[in-house]
């Protein structure tokens, strides 16, 4: 974590961190709507879909 910069890790302000991530997840979320159109929410789900599902073969 040496290269991070203080205000993505929350080291710096540990009470403005839940707000500055909510923010960089806002931001993030936004810019992927805007590269990918209407698309981005359908990849959203199918990649939690994918995710949990791989989840669920590794605990088998």
């Amino acid at each position: 974590m040496q290269g991070l910069p203080s205000w993505l890790t929350g080291k710096l302000h540990p009470v403005n961190f839940p707000l500055t991530k909510d923010i960089l997840l806002t931001f993030t979320y936004d810019y992927a709507a805007n590269v990918t159109g209407v698309l981005a929410p359908v990849w959203a789900a199918f990649l939690l879909i994918g995710l949990s599902e791989r989840a669920r073969l590794k605990r088998a």
